[in-house]
C-alpha cells in the first residue's frame, strides 16, 4: 500500500504544481493585460496634452503676429511675408467661390423636377399630327450548333488515293 500511497502524494503533489503554474500565468496575463491598458491610456493622454500645446503655441503665435505686425523683427520677417501671402491666397480663393456660388443662383439653375415639367409642357403644345406606333419585334431564336445531319457530306478520297505509310 505504500506505493500507492506514494504514487497518491506524487499525484497530488503534480495537481498542486499545475495549479500554482496556472495561477501565476493568469496573474501574470492579467499583470500584462493591465499595463497594456495603462500604456494605451497614458499614449492617449500624452498626444491629447501634445495637441493642447500645439493649440497653444499656436494662440501665442497668432497674438505675437498680430501685436507685432507693423514691425516684426528681423528674425521674423520672412515668417509674416509668408503669413501674408497665405492670406491674400486665402482671400483670392474666398472671393472666387463667393462669385461662383453667386453666379449659380443668379443664372436661375433650376430644380430636374421644373425643367422636366415645363420640357413636358412644350411637348404637349407641340404639333399633334406626330403618331408614333409602338411594335414589339418578336425575340430571335438563339442559334444552336448544326446537327451532323446537316452538315454536308465530307469527300472521302477513294481507297487508292489514301496517302501510303
Amino acid at each position: 500500500m505504500s506505493e500507492y500511497d506514494n504514487f497518491k502524494e506524487s499525484l497530488k503533489s503534480t495537481f498542486y504544481g499545475v495549479a500554482d503554474m496556472a495561477k501565476n500565468l493568469v496573474s501574470t496575463a492579467g499583470d500584462k493585460a493591465k499595463s497594456l491598458t495603462r500604456i494605451a491610456k497614458l499614449t492617449m493622454d500624452i498626444n491629447a496634452e501634445k495637441e493642447n500645446t500645439k493649440k497653444v503655441f499656436a494662440e501665442i503665435g497668432k497674438l505675437y503676429y498680430e501685436t507685432n505686425l507693423g514691425s516684426p523683427g528681423d528674425f521674423f520677417v520672412q515668417l509674416f511675408d509668408e503669413v501674408s501671402l497665405a492670406n491674400d491666397q486665402i482671400m483670392s480663393m474666398e472671393a472666387e467661390l463667393a462669385a461662383l456660388k453667386s453666379s449659380l443662383s443668379d443664372s436661375g439653375v433650376c430644380d430636374f423636377e421644373d425643367v422636366v415639367m415645363s420640357d413636358e409642357s412644350a411637348a404637349d403644345m407641340a404639333d399633334d399630327g406626330i403618331q408614333v406606333e409602338i411594335v414589339e419585334a418578336a425575340p430571335e431564336a438563339p442559334v444552336e450548333a448544326a446537327a451532323a445531319d446537316d452538315l454536308p457530306p465530307a469527300e472521302v478520297p477513294p481507297a487508292g488515293d489514301l496517302p501510303q505509310e
